[in-house]
């Protein structure tokens, strides 16, 4: 598997089993949650609160095989008030920011997440509430690394 798939399978399994983030897209650990939690884009008819994360502006290889870019989180929520959507920015960002990803023997860093933004993005829909959270990465191309010693 590419080290990016596994930077982000990563990133989805953390999201997966926290209990804030679960509690706040009002699932359960399983299937359930992995339901609320998309690479890339959900389906139109997908049921909120969810998240949809992908990596994004990403550079070239640079030092010790790390590449830079922004991991862009988005929760997506159907409320009459801002609470639900506030619950999982929080979430979400204690799991993510300043969190560093391994290949699973700890020994190999697929990525470091740190610092991020967020902001309320308005939706044409009535109590639909997207916050999208802008984190920054850097992550290793494992296959490159080898080319770059």
């Amino acid at each position: 598997m590419d080290s990016q798939l596994k930077f982000l399978a990563e990133i989805h399994s953390a999201l997966a089993v926290d209990s804030g983030v679960l509690t706040a897209l009002g699932t359960s650990q399983g299937v359930a949650a992995n339901m609320r939690i998309y690479p890339t884009m959900a389906a139109v008819d997908s049921p909120m609160p969810y998240l949809v994360y992908a990596l994004r502006d990403t550079s070239a290889v640079g030092e010790q095989g790390f590449k830079s870019g922004n991991l862009t989180v988005d929760c997506w929520d159907y409320s009459s008030s801002l609470e639900g959507i506030h619950a999982l920015r929080e979430a979400v960002g204690k799991v993510l920011e300043h969190s560093v990803f391994t290949d699973g023997n700890a020994e190999t860093v697929l990525g470091h997440v740190y610092g991020y933004q967020s902001e309320v993005v308005p939706t044409d829909a009535q109590n639909v509430w997207r916050q999208e959270l802008r984190f920054d990465v850097r992550y290793r191309q494992l296959a490159e690394v080898v080319d770059y010693v």
